[in-house]
């Protein structure tokens, strides 16, 4: 499966955005919950143009994220279930077409293991995940998949970190590398919206300061601001490109 990359893509992809703005020297407590009701992305690219979107999420009694929806396209949507205590189901559609689906699988640490993936052009992928005996992700295998041939490896993706937790690099079979700098006297939990499961889901980690990164002969740096809420949560997570693309994420919570 073939990939464009932008640097606008780099940007929004990022699990993790943001340089530390302070609105004051002193805040309240954190006790609000980290249960994000909606989130806004507002793009403005030099190679995609611009676009605003906002989503609303959905739980289930359990606080699983069950649905991602797009308020400016209803048909536009993520819908998750859960059918084993080791498994969970993603459901992509555009224009209330299913266009991606996906079975992830976790270990018994409650971290994702491994993922299967069709999609509505008859491609079919999977993916592995590798963990240290700190249950930070080391290295991510990719395959593609075909009823004749079973499973290729296409990519391996490896990860290092500090003595922090934090990651610092990422490097794949390709050469494709990103580096990671980071604010070193702050720690924050980031909002998820994703569906993954992670039972670090409020833990706190330094902050991204900045990501360099080089795929190839395309090349750039992403550097982040974050601003903060009432309680201390991440409201907005702003990156910006090196060729003057940014991404801006805004958050509510319930």
């Amino acid at each position: 499966m073939k990939k464009n990359r932008s640097i606008f893509l780099v940007v929004a992809s990022a699990a993790l955005l943001g340089s530390c703005q302070k609105a004051s020297d002193t805040k309240p407590p954190a006790t609000g919950g980290l249960k994000v009701k909606s989130y806004t992305e507002d793009v403005i690219s030099q190679t995609l143009g611009n676009s605003i979107t906002t989503y609303n999420l959905g739980y289930d009694g359990s606080d699983r994220i069950i649905s991602v929806t797009s308020t400016t396209a209803a048909g536009d949507k993520f819908l998750f279930s859960y059918p084993a205590p080791d498994k969970y189901s993603v459901d992509i559609y555009h224009d209330n077409m299913l266009t991606i689906h996906t079975d992830a699988y976790t270990n018994s640490a409650a971290f994702i293991d491994s993922t299967f993936q069709y999609n509505d052009t008859r491609d079919s992928s999977s993916e592995k995940y590798v963990y240290n005996a700190n249950n930070q992700l080391t290295a991510l295998k990719e395959y593609d998949y075909s009823v004749l041939t079973g499973a290729e490896l296409s990519n391996t993706t490896n990860y290092t970190y500090n003595g922090d937790g934090d990651k610092i690099t990422s490097s794949d079979l390709f050469g494709n590398t990103q580096h990671f700098d980071y604010y070193p006297d702050i720690t924050y939990s980031t909002p998820n919206i994703t569906g993954l499961p992670n039972p670090n889901v409020a833990k706190k980690f330094h902050l991204v300061k900045k990501i360099s990164f080089s795929f190839g002969s395309f090349s750039g740096t992403a550097d982040y601001t974050y601003t903060f809420d009432l309680y201390d949560r991440i409201a907005t997570e702003k990156a910006v490109a090196s060729d003057g693309s940014t991404v801006t994420k805004t958050y509510t919570y319930f």
